[in-house]
């Protein structure tokens, strides 16, 4: 998934903040920073055994974002 992501934005740097896990559900704090600013996304995914089975997520413009 990282790998997908970083090619769709390939002129960034993407990076993991902060991962928790509760059960079968992770959520990731993740920073992007490109030409076009800095973007903090937080995503949620309900795991079923290894694949994902739903995912919920939210990206906003962030310039607090290190």
């Amino acid at each position: 998934m990282m790998e997908a992501d970083r090619a769709l934005a390939h002129d960034g740097h993407l990076e993991i903040l902060d991962m928790f896990e509760s059960g079968d559900r992770v959520a990731t704090r993740w920073s992007y920073k490109s030409a076009g600013g800095r973007f903090a996304m937080m995503s949620i995914y309900e795991f079923n055994g290894e694949r994902i089975q739903r995912d919920w997520g939210i990206l906003a413009r962030a310039p607090w974002v290190d």
